[in-house]
């Protein structure tokens, strides 16, 4: 007789869909042992025995398709053999189960918030199979939701399980088997469960929600269509708040990049809506929310960047209002958005100069950074730098010290505070800097030309660093270093006599690297200096892989160049030279004349300079980024090119490019040189 039954089944389950399958699923179970498939399996030496089961529909066959999966309650014990044939789906755990009672609100009750943290317990999606015992056919929105929520975070883990290592994720383990069939039976009945009482769901669920739809391929096209329908229904009436808005939107742009063409096109419409929406509420951004809203800033695309208009006027309202953390969370963004709004920098280091005391360190590290990549020089974040690193003294990390000097040197500005405390620092905590950070930390001091009141223990100290770390510091780093030296007339001799030596040049990279040329210029200018000014005469090996590149003056130096050459024929003739190289130096003097000794100009050629001249004079051109920006002193480099001109017997006339700037520069220049000219 249960054979018959069990074949009359069969033939049952072989013409209905699988829609109607899972509805009596439950019903079939308590009838025979059926596999994927639904043929009769005989097991030998197998045990099974029903322990509870209030199944309704077995009493009457009429109510077969009124039965819900999630209504149904069974548990069902086997021997072990095959545990996947007859999955466990319900189970009392702890008295835990989905709450039955309708929510008209939006926040969860106790039992809702008691069954979410069981669900998030879970592991596996048998695990919460398991939690799904329901009592009645009124399941809350919320329990449904949670457990929808759970289903589908460990369907995407096992998806990505698949790809990282190659085994197979739910969807495709379970294909074609029972309990595939009664996940899928229990999806739909949480996603009907869900979109019966949407409107009861918080804003926060929402957005869980739609990524889940976004991500699932399990969850049918008429429950997610309802889905989105209610987001843009709330978006449209401003149900959600601002952060909501902003969270909404940081989900749809990162999800966006993953989706095939249908859920992208509705993902980006999505995305376009919560926009155009977050513009027309700015008048809702306050102190509490913008840095949010800046952060997602970064998503927008073109058509959205009037965006930030709107954000700079809510800024000005509320800027002094900002924590620490907001203020690093728009620097941040702005930076990885690349947009740049001198107004919203200049309002941040106002309140850095303000709350300096309040920023913890990695904080301002961030914002330190920020003004970096910016180029933006702010003269109240220079300030609030220069009090919290004299205030702490040795007592902050390298990497704070670092990127100070980095700020100052890439505005070229010269903070005495900062660099007498990096000084100091330096010597307490030398072994705690890495190669990055002592590069950074250490060059400023010679390209901005300053010497510390500690340079007497200071640069032996850098030096004894240099010779333990020269095999493993990049080649480029040491040579800036060493160059920087010689700036402000230090010579490290112990380590330079390492540096030229055949072993060490033959390990320089070739021509095709994309640094070597700015290598071989710092060891050319290494090399005149410690020859101009020590008695030790280092000798440059494999010549053909120096092709260093000397640095190229620009257009306005140019132009500014050319100028002068014009007043200069009027006043003395054609006889002189322009970018002429200094013989055996990496330098290039401007404008360069030579004289007799009856003071008449001369034409020389470079390769046979006549010993006879009286004097040889160059004009060297001075822009203002060849100064600091705050005390004006010239930075190391052109003072060592002017220290080196005159070893070389040249006097040198510095023209500086702002004192002739403006309409009458011709003018102005022909009176300055008319004047230079006859005192020479």
């Amino acid at each position: 007789m249960r054979r018959v039954a069990s074949d009359r089944w069969t033939n049952y389950f072989q013409t209905m869909g699988q829609r109607h399958m899972s509805r009596f699923l439950g019903h079939v179970l308590c009838l025979a042992r059926r596999s994927a498939y639904g043929q009769y399996e005989k097991r030998s030496s197998v045990t099974e025995r029903l322990i509870s089961h209030h199944c309704n529909l077995c009493k009457d066959s009429s109510h077969l398709f009124r039965g819900k999966i999630l209504s149904t309650s069974f548990l069902l014990k086997q021997d072990g053999l095959d545990i996947r044939e007859l999955p466990i789906i319900v189970r009392h755990t702890k008295g835990t189960t989905i709450p039955s009672v309708c929510k008209t609100n939006n926040s969860m009750s106790e039992q809702e918030n008691e069954f979410k943290t069981k669900l998030q317990q879970c592991s596996t999606v048998k695990e919460v199979l398991k939690l799904l015992e329901v009592p009645a056919d009124s399941v809350t929105a919320n329990s449904a939701a949670s457990a929808l929520l759970c289903l589908c975070q460990l369907e995407d883990h096992a998806s990505q399980m698949s790809h990282d290592f190659g085994c197979h994720g739910i969807q495709s383990s379970s294909r074609g088997r029972l309990d595939s069939f009664l996940q899928a039976a229990v999806l739909h009945e949480l996603c009907e469960n869900v979109v019966k009482d949407v409107s009861s769901l918080t804003n926060d669920t929402i957005t869980k929600l739609v990524k889940c739809c976004l991500k699932s391929n399990s969850i049918p096209e008429h429950y997610k269509s309802a889905l989105y329908c209610e987001t843009e229904t709330r978006i449209g009436d401003s149900a959600f708040s601002i952060n909501n808005l902003c969270n909404l939107i940081s989900m749809l742009h990162h999800q966006g990049r993953t989706l095939g063409p249908s859920d992208s096109d509705k993902c980006g419409d999505l995305l376009h809506i919560a926009l155009v929406h977050l513009g027309n509420r700015h008048e809702d951004i306050d102190d509490s929310n913008i840095a949010n809203v800046y952060s997602v800033l970064a998503f927008t695309a073109n058509g959205h960047k009037y965006l930030y208009c709107e954000m700079e006027r809510q800024l000005k309202r509320c800027w002094w209002k900002l924590k620490s953390d907001d203020f690093v969370t728009i620097l941040t963004s702005m930076m990885k958005a690349r947009h740049m709004s001198v107004p919203v920098l200049n309002l941040l280091g106002k309140w850095a100069f303000v709350n300096i005391q309040n920023i913890p360190e990695g904080h301002l590290a961030a914002c330190i950074t920020a003004y970096i990549a910016f180029d933006f020089m702010s003269h109240e974040f220079m300030t609030s730098l220069e009090r919290y690193i004299t205030a702490k003294n040795t007592n902050i990390t390298p990497n704070l010290i670092a990127l100070a000097m980095e700020y100052c040197n890439s505005q070229r500005h010269l903070s005495t505070r900062i660099f007498d405390t990096a000084s100091i620092h330096f010597l307490h905590h030398s072994d705690k800097y890495n190669n990055q950070e002592l590069f950074m930390t250490i060059t400023p001091f010679g390209k901005l030309n300053y010497t510390p009141p500690s340079h007497m223990t200071f640069f032996p100290k850098v030096e004894d660093e240099l010779l333990e770390r020269y095999t493993t510091m990049k080649i480029g780093h040491l040579m800036e270093v060493l160059t920087s030296f010689v700036f402000v007339k230090k010579f490290p001799l112990n380590i330079t006599s390492r540096i030229f030596t055949f072993h060490f040049l033959s390990t320089l990279p070739g021509e095709d690297c994309k640094d070597m040329r700015r290598i071989g210029y710092c060891l050319k200018l290494l090399q005149t200096s410690i020859k101009l000014e020590t008695s030790y005469s280092p000798r440059l090996y494999y010549r053909q892989h120096l092709m260093f590149n000397r640095p190229w003056s620009g257009i306005k130096q140019d132009h500014f160049v050319a100028d002068i050459a014009r007043v200069l024929t009027k006043l003395i003739g054609p006889q002189f030279h322009t970018n002429r190289f200094l013989e055996k130096t990496p330098y290039t003097m401007d404008i360069a004349i030579y004289t007799d000794k009856y003071g008449k100009t001369k034409d020389v050629e470079y390769s046979s300079p006549d010993i006879d001249f009286c004097h040889k004079l160059a004009l060297v051109v001075i822009l203002p980024e060849h100064c600091c920006s705050n005390t004006g002193h010239l930075l190391g480099e052109m003072a060592t090119k002017l220290r080196h001109l005159k070893i070389k017997d040249y006097k040198t006339i510095p023209i500086y490019y702002q004192h002739f700037h403006g309409t009458s520069r011709e003018k102005t220049l022909e009176s300055f040189l008319t004047k230079r000219l006859g005192h020479m």
